[in-house]
Parts: C-alpha cells; structure tokens; sequence
C-alpha cells in the first residue's frame, strides 16, 4: 500500500522542469523517502539506476576515478553489468546519501552532461556538509521532506482533497463544523496525535483498524533514532545530542512549557506554527504591503521548497508583490554570514525599503 504524499506533487513538479537540476530529498529516517522516490521513478522513468550505500558499499569507490559522468556509469557498470544507462530515460537514485556524502560533489557534472536525471536521498542527522569535497552549490536542488502531516493521514484514511478544503474553509471563516463532522474529524485528529507522523505506524493501524503493535513500532524507530545518534555523532556531541532527544518527551509533559536549549521555547515555536498555518492558507490572501523574502541555502528551520512556493503563490494569486531572494552558502541566522554576504543582504533591504512599492503601501 502505498500513502500519497505531498512530495508526490512537487516530484512531478520537477520532472516537468525542462532545465531541471539533480535533486536532494533530505529528511529524518523512516518518513517515507525511498518509498516516494522508488514510487515516482517507477511510474516515470523507462529505466531507473538504484543505489543503497548502506546496503550496496561496493558502490563507494565509484568516484575512485574522478567525478565525471563518464567515470561514475563505468565503475557502476563493472560492479554490476546489469545496470544500464539510457540517455534521456533513465533515472538514478543514490540512497543513504549520508553514508556517501562525497557523492553530491558529482552532481555538477551530471547537470552539466544532462543525459541523466539524479535524485539522492539522505537522513538530516546523518548528512554532514563538511565530508563533501564541493557541495556542487547552484548545480542542485534540496528538498526538506517530513513525517507525514494531519493532511497526509486524512489522505490515508480514504478522505479526498474536497474534505480537506471544507476542513480548510471552516478554519479560515471560522465557520462551525456541524455535530457529525466534529465528531469525524476530531476523532482523526486524536487517532493522529496517537500515531504520530511515521509511515510504518500508520501503514499498521489503517492495515489492522486497531493500535494493536503501533506503540511496539514507535519504540523501535525510537530505538533506531538513538542508534543513529551513536553512528553519525562524534566524541562528546553523541552523549548531548542523546540526552536532549530523551529529555523532550519529559519537557514537554510538564505543565510549564518553556523546555529551551539554544533555540526557541516552546511557547515561540507555538506561536510561529499558528501563524505559519494562518499565513500559509488565509493570510496570504490579505496582504497588501509588498514583501520580500530570503532563503537561506542550508537552513535547517524554514523549508527552501515551501518558501520558495509561498513567494509564488502571492506573485501569482495574491494583490501584492513577492520577491524571493536565495542565498547560496548561507545558513539559518543569515546575519553570521561573510562579509559579501551580509553588504549584498542588506543593500537588498535597502533598496527594496527605498522602493515606490513600499512607500506607496505604507501612506
């Protein structure tokens, strides 16, 4: 059985994309992204080239040769004769991409040679920027994917988009819900709060219509989590990063909520997720002052992909003005950023501050 995800839509997306670059699909283990990749290759590609580096580690002295095209289809091809490589039709997935980082170097040269589509997959924990010789840096496209939403589960169950846009609307309008659709949707949302966003849980309860080994299956992806902690983690951050993970629960069940290590409380966090969701399905539509936007290259808070479509829905449907700024090389807190960086940052907000748009808007 195979659940319909919101990277479904964006994968199609960028296969329509006639200058399209090799595509990274990062996320946390286990939410479903071999699943989604394998599902779309096959319903889109002739011929697709799979590679697990966790399962197949003959594969990591692909590059041995060098980073060209050429190189990387030769060694594959010795390793395994029965991998063939078909100009114009062919897909190649490199999985596990954080056991092999070095691989994303690569991709510069598969868009520059263009016979093939590339897409990598890879765990955030594991995936470590500073073991790639070049990150290939405006020769790739990152895509953040996550566990599966409220929406993805109602998607599950059987519900159609017509039932999750009347969810949408009584939201938005504040409209009540009548007596049998509160009934319904709460009970989902309880069933979901219960199951949380991973996959296999999910697959287990819709499977069985009981919680019956649901909670054994959390435990062990838990488990699995630790291990990573231990794999990809060094020296000290290993014991750090384990206690953080096994205190959250524990924080958060406390009836003062304010659980804060170097990032945001929770009562911020909160906050933001109410916003995000009212800006994100009703807000936009109101605004009337033109905005500007950055995006971060490495930004581990706010989704590059989910951004960078909000920017467009605004230029597109919205009565104002988006414009979408990228910074490549940058991270999250761009104002750490290099001395270029930063003058090109803020003589951006400048002029977009001194522009007639915005002085028009603000009288």
């Amino acid at each position: 059985m195979y659940f319909r995800r919101k990277v479904d839509s964006y994968l199609r997306q960028w296969k329509d994309k006639e200058n399209r670059l090799p595509l990274i699909i990062k996320g946390a283990r286990q939410i479903g992204k071999t699943e989604s990749i394998v599902h779309f290759a096959s319903e889109n590609y002739e011929n697709i080239v799979f590679i697990n580096f966790v399962l197949e580690g003959q594969y990591k002295t692909i590059l041995s040769d060098g980073y060209s095209v050429e190189n990387i289809i030769k060694n594959i091809s010795l390793i395994d004769p029965s991998k063939k490589f078909i100009a114009g039709k062919t897909l190649i997935v490199f999985d596990e991409l954080q056991e092999f980082p070095d691989i994303a170097t690569s991709l510069k040269a598969f868009k520059l040679d263009r016979r093939f589509d590339v897409i990598c997959s890879g765990s955030l924990l594991g995936i470590n920027y500073k073991k790639i010789h070049s990150n290939s840096v405006g020769y790739k496209t990152d895509y953040e994917m996550f566990s599966m939403d409220f929406e993805e589960f109602l998607w599950a169950k059987g519900y159609s988009d017509l039932h999750i846009e009347q969810i949408l609307e009584h939201m938005c309008s504040g409209k009540a819900f009548s007596d049998t659709e509160l009934s319904v949707y709460k009970k989902m949302f309880l069933e979901y709060c219960v199951l949380g966003g991973m996959p296999a849980v999910i697959r287990q309860y819709i499977e069985t219509n009981t919680f019956s080994d649901t909670l054994e299956i959390q435990h062990q992806i838990q488990l699995d989590y630790e291990e990573d902690i231990r794999k990809y983690a060094e020296g000290l951050d290993q014991t750090k990063i384990a206690s953080v993970y096994r205190s959250v629960p524990v924080q958060l069940a406390k009836e003062n909520k304010k659980f804060q290590v170097s990032a945001a409380s929770y009562g911020w966090l909160l906050a933001s997720v109410k916003m995000s969701w009212y800006i994100k399905y009703c807000g936009w539509k109101k605004l009337t002052a033109p905005v500007l936007l950055f995006q971060a290259e490495r930004d581990d808070f706010v989704s590059v992909n989910a951004l960078r479509k909000f920017a467009e829905k605004i230029n597109h449907r919205g009565i104002t003005s988006c414009e979408y700024v990228y910074l490549p090389g940058t991270r999250h807190e761009t104002y750490r950023s290099d001395d270029r960086t930063m003058e090109m940052y803020l003589d951006k907000i400048m002029k977009f501050m001194d522009s007639g748009m915005v002085s028009d808007s603000c009288t």
